[in-house]
C-alpha cells in the first residue's frame, strides 16, 4: 500500500493492521497477485482502496484460480455402475485355465540377501 499517501486514511496503523488480518485470510498466490504493483489494485483504482475493496479483489482473483484449477484437472470420469454382464469367477476360471493364462519359466529362484 506504499503507492498510496498515508493522508488518504484517516487513521492509516489501524488501516495496515486490518489490511493484514484481511490479507492472512487468503493463500499467498492471491495476495501477491492482488498486492503487485502491475496486476493488483494499484494498477486498477486511482484512489487508495479500502478494506472492502481489497477484500472482493482477493475474493475475485481465488474464485479465477478455483476455475483454473477445474479447468486443468477434470473430475476422473466416473465407473460403470452397472455390472451385471461382467463374467463369473468360473466363467474366467474357464476360460484362461487353472494359472489365467500364465505359464511358469521354471521353478522360482531363490532370492539370496546380501548383507
Amino acid at each position: 500500500m506504499g503507492a498510496y499517501s498515508k493522508h488518504n486514511y484517516p487513521d492509516p496503523d489501524s488501516f495496515v493492521e486490518q489490511l493484514v488480518v484481511t490479507l492472512e485470510r487468503f493463500p499467498k498466490e492471491v495476495v501477491d497477485y492482488v498486492t503487485d504493483t502491475v496486476t493488483g489494485v494499484q494498477s486498477r483504482l486511482r484512489f487508495a482502496p479500502s478494506i472492502a475493496e481489497i477484500n472482493v479483489a482477493c475474493e475475485e482473483r481465488l474464485a479465477e484460480l478455483r476455475r483454473l484449477w477445474v479447468q486443468r484437472h477434470p473430475r476422473p470420469v466416473e465407473r460403470l455402475k452397472d455390472r451385471s454382464n461382467r463374467p463369473t469367477y468360473e466363467e474366467l476360471k474357464a476360460r484362461y485355465g487353472e494359472n489365467w493364462g500364465l505359464e511358469m519359466a521354471g521353478p522360482p529362484r531363490k532370492r539370496r540377501w546380501r548383507r
